[in-house]
């Protein structure tokens, strides 16, 4: 089977906490140091096919994001992937602890990825790896 370099997936609006977790210092610092920005405070869900993201991230080197703890919680690790949304720098996150399926993909980007690009519940988009 071939790796596929790009893949379809459809915007959705997710529970809003990806706002709370990049807001967190502890993920802030390693995001910058580990990607080369610091991430809007929110993250661009899309759904994808399970064999889409699973091909897309095959062979693709990971960046391990650490847990850490703040006063008044416990903040779990998280793996990134590099990747590109219309020419725009990104990563997909995968949190150790998520209430999300599979076939979810959370981005983080330096900049709010659905205002920049327009986009709303619905539309379809492609991402690809670096």
């Amino acid at each position: 089977m071939q790796i596929k370099k790009t893949i379809p997936g459809v915007i959705f609006t997710g529970t809003g906490k990806g706002k709370y977790f990049m807001s967190q210092q502890g993920y802030k610092k390693q995001f910058e140091k580990a990607l080369g920005f610091i991430p809007f405070e929110g993250t661009l869900n899309i759904k994808v096919s399970i064999e889409d993201a699973e091909n897309l991230l095959k062979n693709k080197e990971s960046i391990t994001i650490k847990g850490f703890k703040s006063l008044e919680n416990d903040f779990g690790g998280l793996k990134c992937y590099k990747i590109k949304i219309k020419n725009i720098k990104a990563a997909i996150i995968i949190p150790d602890r998520t209430h999300y399926h599979k076939e979810t993909l959370e981005l983080i980007s330096k900049e709010n990825i659905r205002e920049r690009l327009g986009l709303k519940d619905g539309d379809i988009i492609s991402i690809g790896c670096d």
